[in-house]
């Protein structure tokens, strides 16, 4: 029983790693957007 739940908590924070990952990426992405739009219209215009 005491095997379950550890390997239950073991589970859970894998997931959490994997959303902070995921929050990072995002944010990441999102920077970068930043960054070569305002380039990108000057090339376009």
């Amino acid at each position: 029983m005491h095997l379950m739940f550890r390997n239950n908590n073991k589970r859970h924070s894998a997931m959490l790693k994997h959303s902070k990952v995921r929050q990072a990426g995002l944010i990441l992405f999102a920077t970068t957007l930043l960054l070569i739009l305002p380039n990108l219209t000057k090339v376009i215009g």
